[in-house]
């Protein structure tokens, strides 16, 4: 688990995974997607990704060129599958980033199978080889994939602050080899619409939740107040541990505020800077203090306890409450949030944490935002690049979203309920 291991990738492999992902996977065999027994195992059976997203991304890969493809990261597995797929189109022999516990996690034979097809691993401490062969790969005008947010938030229609890892392997492409003449950070989005009304679906799901989970909500009728009932007890328990007592009279924003000030009131006890810090710093503040302490120390069960608190709340904010009504699709992404958050310990449990099943049926949109010329802002910003590049792919990701999130919900017009979040 903790070792890098160099990617071997072997074009026969690359060829099998694309025609697996392409038939079985993704997509589904034509007439036969829709049968039981037949489903694509992500159960999307349609991807929409224009001609001129293919064309464009095909001419920015290539000699002479270093290309890092950056897409959304809206779910786990099914998203990197649909960005395998774009890749097997344009970039067939790009390498893709992936965690170290998917590539390094599963065995000896299935860590040569992922290495075989250019999997880079992201093993904590072995950052520093990941990053090598990726630039080295891209000098070769052959592409990276990777995920810049470095998590699944679970929130389709938002992107989070992002690493600066795209931006900054970019930079070092172009500025340490002569041959490559420009190099890229290309936007890319992908947003995942039902294809039916999947009320019984998500019911069924919320079913298993709330006994697995042993919550005390009726998991009958409407699944935008189900789901808004399981957060409330969710971070009921949370407040509990941390503080002892029981948080009934509080709304869900107002247990979200309390939770994060009394964590950010315990780091504080360890680092003032804690204070003001942003989620992700405040996160690594704990992470650090955990590793250089052990349990005999009188603080290690509290900081420890702030640490799983915030990791569980980590990605609840407010995109929640920003609009009076919720998609199924957005009711959706918060019981699989619940589901990977705190559904753990069986098997059952962790082969959904890998591969997690959706609903219903669904299709898949995916467009690309204006290139991001790494090679003009090294020029120009120097030392500066990096943080320019990485704001720029933020928010030309976020604006082509928004623009795909409402062609998507257009074509769609799905099911929607009212938002019991709003306030």
């Amino acid at each position: 688990m903790a070792t890098f291991a160099l990617p071997r990738p072997n074009p026969t492999v690359t060829h099998l995974m694309t025609h697996i992902n392409n038939t079985f996977i993704v997509g589904g065999m034509r007439g036969l997607k829709h049968l039981y027994g037949f489903r694509p195992l992500t159960r999307i059976v349609a991807v929409d990704i224009p001609e001129q997203t293919i064309a464009t991304l095909s001419r920015h890969v290539g000699p002479g060129q270093a290309t890092f493809f950056a897409p959304n990261h809206p779910t786990f597995f099914h998203d990197w599958m649909v960005d395998k797929k774009l890749l097997s189109m344009v970039a067939p022999r790009a390498a893709s980033f992936a965690a170290g516990h998917v590539v390094n996690g599963m065995g000896g034979a299935m860590q040569r199978f992922w290495l075989a097809n250019n999997l880079i691993a992201v093993v904590p401490g072995k950052t520093r080889e990941a990053r090598d062969y990726s630039i080295s790969w891209a000098q070769k005008g052959h592409g990276v994939l990777l995920h810049p947010e470095g998590r699944v938030g679970w929130h389709s229609n938002y992107v989070t602050d992002l690493f600066t890892g795209a931006a900054s392997m970019a930079q070092s492409a172009y500025e340490c080899a002569d041959e490559v003449k420009q190099s890229w950070v290309i936007p890319i989005v992908s947003k995942m619409m039902f294809t039916k009304d999947v009320k019984t679906g998500l019911l069924r799901e919320q079913a298993y939740i709330a006994g697995r989970l042993e919550l005390q909500t009726d998991v009958t009728g409407d699944p935008a107040e189900r789901v808004f009932a399981f957060y409330s007890e969710l971070l009921d328990r949370e407040i509990a541990a941390l503080l002892g007592y029981h948080s009934t009279k509080h709304s869900f924003r107002d247990q979200l505020q309390l939770l994060m000030e009394t964590i950010r009131d315990i780091a504080a006890e360890i680092t003032p800077e804690a204070g003001n810090a942003p989620k992700g710093e405040l996160a690594r503040m704990l992470k650090h203090w955990i590793r250089q302490h052990n349990s005999s120390d009188p603080q290690f069960k509290r900081i420890t306890q702030a640490q799983v608190t915030l990791k569980n709340i980590y990605d609840l904010g407010p995109y929640m409450y920003q609009r009076e009504f919720l998609t199924q699709e957005e009711v959706a992404e918060h019981q699989k949030r619940i589901r990977s958050t705190y559904c753990m310990g069986t098997f059952r449990d962790s082969l959904h944490a890998y591969v997690p099943r959706p609903v219903g049926p669904k299709k898949v949109y995916l467009r690309h935002a204006p290139p991001i010329a790494m090679h003009e802002l090294s020029c120009e910003y120097a030392a500066r690049a990096e943080t320019i590049g990485t704001e720029m792919l933020r928010s030309r990701m976020q604006q082509e979203l928004d623009r795909l999130v409402l062609h998507a919900e257009a074509k769609h017009a799905g099911v929607i309920y009212k938002n019991p979040f709003f306030d």
